[in-house]
């Protein structure tokens, strides 16, 4: 599903204040790509992964966070 993030860099007076506003709008792409984790799901359809590695994967991880917080 194709998403749209809209962006807007203000125009500032010089070439350092346009510098700052275009380097401050990546940073807000990048956190926005983030959050919607459309990277990491780019990653996981690179290759396929079988459903009982994937649900054993889960399990690792489980057992991980639950060690973690105990």
């Amino acid at each position: 599903m194709p998403v749209r993030i809209k962006i807007n860099i203000a125009r500032g007076s010089s070439q350092e204040e346009s510098n700052r506003n275009l380097e401050r709008a990546l940073r807000e792409y990048k956190n926005k790509i983030f959050k919607l984790k459309i990277v990491q799901e780019l990653r996981e359809r690179q290759e396929f992964t079988k459903p009982s590695v994937k649900k054993r994967l889960q399990n690792e991880k489980a057992v991980k966070k639950n060690r973690y917080l105990s």
